[in-house]
């Protein structure tokens, strides 16, 4: 009988010895846990777990916020974009090789710093410029280009948009209207005058002179060298009158 107790024992002290081994991989957890009924564990959340658990108490991950932001610019570079009410804004066109830029500088009065703040890439060579200080009925700091095309683009001065706001005129009327002209094909072929192309709607040669109303800003005048003077409607974004015979040379 003693002899039996002891070997009951020894079997159970057996047992709990095997339960109470420590588990070294977490395959065998699952599998002790399969074999006996239990809850599988998830070895890829424990794992997780641990890692983070290292990480915090580890210290291997660092505070991320203790680092600036390699993309974000520096408060003196924020300083130098930002435009107050006191500066003043000059623009200049210029012309390289075959690239034509509008550049925009700032003026700093109280500090007496004068330096490009951005600039606007022209698709063609720049002739005259003017300011446009009102849009769609809103104050608005705009410039009005006016280049070897037949078109006036009109450009945000307080964006650096790649495309401009509105374009006046249109390159394909000019070329309709330069094709149905066969007077025009005269004029390089012979020395004597020659009829300019005329189009309702847009201008047929370079744009060389622009002006706004003084008194109402939401009408520009250009002058170009096919010889005419036009009225535009900048809310309209159309020609509202044309001069033709009022001169016989470039405007």
């Amino acid at each position: 009988m003693a002899g039996n107790l002891e070997a009951m024992v020894d079997d159970n002290d057996s047992d709990n010895s095997v339960d109470e081994a420590p588990i070294f991989t977490p395959e065998l957890a699952m599998l002790k846990a399969k074999e006996s009924g239990k809850k599988i564990p998830n070895a890829g959340a424990a794992d997780d777990e641990e890692d983070d658990d290292e990480d915090m108490d580890g210290g291997k991950l660092e505070d991320i916020a203790e680092y600036p932001d390699a993309f974000s610019d520096s408060e003196e570079e924020k300083e130098d974009y930002t435009i107050r009410r006191t500066d003043s804004i000059l623009v200049a066109a210029t012309a390289e090789s075959d690239h034509s830029n509008l550049e925009v500088y700032i003026y700093e009065h109280d500090k007496g710093n004068l330096y490009v703040h951005h600039e606007v890439i022209l698709g063609a060579y720049p002739l005259c410029l003017e300011w446009v200080p009102k849009w769609q009925g809103n104050r608005a700091n705009l410039m009005a280009v006016g280049t070897f095309l037949p078109e006036i683009e009109i450009w945000n001065l307080d964006s650096e948009s790649c495309d401009p706001v509105a374009i006046l005129g249109s390159m394909n009327l000019s070329e309709q209207a330069k094709n149905e002209n066969a007077s025009l094909t005269a004029k390089y072929k012979k020395k004597g005058p020659a009829t300019m192309a005329f189009s309702e709607q847009t201008h047929t040669d370079s744009v060389m002179s622009l002006s706004v109303n003084p008194f109402q800003s939401e009408y520009l005048a250009s002058g170009s060298a096919d010889h005419t003077v036009r009225i535009w409607d900048l809310d309209e974004g159309i020609c509202k009158m044309t001069y033709r015979d009022s001169h016989s040379d470039k405007v």
